[in-house]
């Protein structure tokens, strides 16, 4: 989730009338895509691509309130045991309300995770957040763990929880000090289509019936 101040990138607004009242509802929405020519058996994996935010939050409060694209890049080792490396994503509001200042954001989740077995691990995927307009910089500190289990009708559910404390807290900009989430994630398989790479790679031809490349169609 983005956890930027509410209203986007705009100085502290100071603190609300009531600093116990809360709000429930859907924040914003980012959709990225990357482009790869990584093969089904490497572990160093890579990407670039676009990254698009939409302005679909139900509460002022919840969102930036701005339509923004930017580039999206990612690097990450998956090894039989460590998940390591990163995922950054940069946006610039190219519309929306024209009471919200502009925003310029970057995010930059950086996982690192230890495998207990092939289903379960422990270990971070912290997302530090850097907001160009005011200078503001998010820096969460933690610990968590994440499994894979199949839901009801057998679709595969990845799910976990991680306990955050914000190294850039600030008490007296009404920073957040904590932050605990739990996600739910259902696990989409990929289209035929998509399995075989447009730039080389891809899939390594196994030479039986179960193989969709075009050498055993």
């Amino acid at each position: 989730p983005f956890t930027f101040r509410p209203g986007g990138s705009q100085g502290p607004q100071g603190l609300p009338g009531d600093p116990f009242n809360t709000k429930w509802g859907l924040g914003d929405t980012i959709f990225a895509q990357y482009f790869t020519a990584n093969g089904s058996d490497d572990k160093l994996l890579w990407g670039i691509g676009e990254t698009w935010m939409f302005p679909t939050a139900t509460e002022g409060e919840l969102g930036t309130g701005k339509t923004s694209v930017g580039p999206a890049a990612l690097r990450v080792y998956m090894g039989e045991k460590w998940i390591m490396g990163g995922n950054m994503q940069q946006w610039w509001s190219i519309g929306g309300a024209d009471s919200k200042p502009r925003d310029s954001l970057m995010d930059i989740q950086m996982p690192f995770r230890y495998r207990l077995n092939p289903m379960t691990s422990l270990g971070l995927a912290p997302n530090i957040q850097w907001d160009q307009v005011t200078g503001k910089w998010t820096v969460p500190l933690g610990f968590g763990f994440d499994s894979t289990t199949k839901s009801t009708g057998g679709q595969p559910l990845r799910y976990g929880a991680e306990l955050y404390y914000y190294a850039s807290h600030r008490e007296n900009e009404f920073d957040p000090e904590w932050h605990f989430r739990m996600f739910f994630v259902p696990i989409i398989p990929s289209p035929e289509c998509a399995k075989n790479a447009i730039f080389g790679g891809g899939n390594k031809c196994r030479n039986n019936r179960s193989c969709r490349c075009h050498r055993c169609r």
